[in-house]
């Protein structure tokens, strides 16, 4: 599950070049993006409220001027196998704050996993809340991972190949 990249640097530069490519397709599907990583390269934009901040998604989307949602991009290596099905994830903490976010905003989120050499390779969307299942992080109950939430590959769309 995890990147195998060489260093932070490596890895940030992975991420950002994936959410510039969910951009540029969401952008060619007439949806205007703000990608909020612009704004403050060294650390993530936050929603602040009265109570605790959250981590924002990676854009802003304007489908229309009456349509605006969130979108979070994973950019991946590798496909999860579970119980003979691929899936792919995120950390459960981004997860709720994502939601957190939602809720605060009334606007809906939506996750691009953005596949890039073990196939299916392509750029695929869900919304937030389809998610098929949360896996604690243990196995054979030993901590090996932080918590995380899979969403099923039969519950993504491609948008692009």
């Amino acid at each position: 599950m995890e990147q195998k990249l060489k260093s932070f640097k490596d890895l940030l530069k992975f991420g950002q070049e994936g959410e510039k490519e969910v951009a540029e397709i969401l952008i060619s599907k007439n949806i205007a993006t703000i990608p909020l990583y612009q704004f403050i390269s060294d650390s993530t934009p936050i929603i602040i409220t009265k109570d605790q901040n959250y981590t924002l998604p990676d854009l802003i989307c304007f489908k229309n001027i009456s349509e605006c949602f969130f979108g979070e991009v994973k950019t991946k290596n590798k496909w999860v196998k579970f119980n003979n099905n691929l899936e792919t994830g995120m950390d459960e903490r981004l997860y709720k704050e994502y939601k957190a976010v939602k809720k605060i905003t009334g606007k809906n989120v939506y996750v691009f996993f953005n596949h890039k050499k073990q196939n299916p390779i392509g750029i695929y969307a869900v919304e937030l809340d389809s998610i098929s299942r949360i896996w604690d992080g243990l196995v054979a109950g030993v901590k090996v991972h932080e918590k995380m939430v899979f969403y099923n590959k039969e519950s993504l769309e491609l948008i692009s190949q």
